[in-house]
């Protein structure tokens, strides 16, 4: 009795050395997780900032090319109203011009006629000067019948000429300043359409920018999600082994429910000393299942927190969700499926294991390959199982 008693406590004693070494053990690798998952979250919150700061950036330059189209329209605007004041003078100006060659013609009628009747009346022979005169204003200024022509006459005709001349001078210097103001109106249209050109670039350019935040922003929410499911698995204990059975038959009844010690599922996730003895083996089938159902997520991105093929997978994403296929729930992250399961060598892997380094986890294949979800810009991929520490198997 007393040597079963001794023996029981041995056992008992052993078993909780183990726990405290697969305990340490484990801190160990959820510690090289968390550190892993806290630099994967300063990682994701600098390439939001970034991203951020793009897209303000663009905004910036969309308000201030908004500025730009806004003075480029007001001065088309005002451009207009002057185009249209000058043409509105240049028509004014043609209708006064038009009237005093009106008025000129009705002055020179008026002339002729008083020296027609000159004509008839005049011992003067009026048909001589007409015929040695050069037009009317030499006929009036040279010739000796002068004299009889009213002063009035001459100022008329020549206020009437001055008149036209100023008129039409005052409308060639409003024609030139008309055809400047279109000039510039149409080099301002022009500038305001490349303007209008480079808004909608950017407008496009900024929603792009906006997707590219709101990627950040999800994968910066994943990475902080994760970085405390890590941290959570930290604090929790560690599982216990049950002592194994003594021989004595009084003592059966009670022990019946109590497992094997070096065989338990309750290694740390460097495997512990008594989880790597005697590794069970997977049937054909259900390593072939795991295996087949990890080459048809070959290709699939890389997504920090992901845990499906339609939005991604991270790497202990992508070994839980291949092993729930086959009806195996393991834990989420890498450290707690490195615990929970059972250290193989690497020289003893099988099809269907999952394989463990630091941080990171795959799936073997067989013949020295791993599929596994890399990292951030990279897809689901073959690499060689040699990178990895150990195996686990459930």
């Amino acid at each position: 009795m007393k040597t079963t008693t001794r023996s029981t406590n041995r056992l008992l004693i052993l078993a909780l050395l183990a726990a405290f070494v697969v305990s340490v053990c484990t801190s160990f690798a959820y510690g090289d997780d968390l550190t892993e998952a806290k630099q994967k979250t300063q990682a994701a919150k600098q390439e939001l900032a970034e991203k951020q700061q793009a897209e303000a950036n663009i905004a910036a330059n969309i308000s201030a090319i908004e500025s730009r189209i806004s003075a480029a329209k007001a001065e088309i605007n005002s451009l207009d109203k002057k185009i249209q004041k000058a043409e509105a003078r240049m028509d004014k100006l043609t209708e006064k011009f038009m009237q005093l060659e009106n008025d000129l013609a009705l002055q020179e009628s008026d002339l002729n006629a008083r020296l027609k009747e000159m004509y008839l009346t005049s011992d003067t022979n009026v048909l001589d000067v007409l015929l040695n005169s050069d037009n009317i204003v030499d006929f009036i200024s040279n010739m000796d019948m002068i004299q009889r022509i009213h002063k009035q006459d001459i100022e008329t005709v020549e206020a009437i000429t001055k008149k036209q001349e100023q008129v039409e001078k005052k409308k060639q210097e409003i024609t030139e300043t008309h055809d400047m103001l279109v000039t510039h109106y149409e080099s301002q249209k022009q500038k305001t359409n490349s303007l209008l050109e480079d808004q909608q670039e950017l407008i496009a350019a900024k929603a792009a920018a906006g997707q590219d935040t709101a990627a950040a922003q999800s994968d910066y929410d994943n990475a902080k999600a994760h970085q405390a499911s890590v941290a959570a698995d930290m604090i929790k204990p560690a599982p216990v082994p049950k002592a194994a059975p003594t021989n004595d038959t009084n003592n059966n009844s009670d022990n019946s429910g109590g497992g094997d010690v070096s065989g338990g599922d309750t290694g740390g996730s460097d495997g512990g000393s008594d989880n790597s003895s005697a590794p069970s083996q997977k049937t054909p089938d259900l390593g072939n299942g795991i295996v087949a159902d990890a080459k048809a997520l070959l290709g699939i991105p890389y997504r920090w927190g992901g845990t499906s093929p339609q939005t991604g997978f991270d790497c202990s994403g992508f070994t839980q969700y291949v092993y729930a296929r086959n009806g195996i729930f393991i834990p989420r992250t890498s450290s707690a499926q490195a615990s929970a399961g059972r250290k193989v060598d690497l020289s003893d892997l099988e099809p269907g294991d999952i394989v463990w380094r630091p941080g990171h986890v795959g799936i073997y294949v067989g013949g020295g390959s791993v599929i596994h979800s890399p990292q951030t810009g990279d897809v689901i991929r073959y690499t060689n199982a040699s990178g990895f520490r150990y195996g686990v198997r459930y």
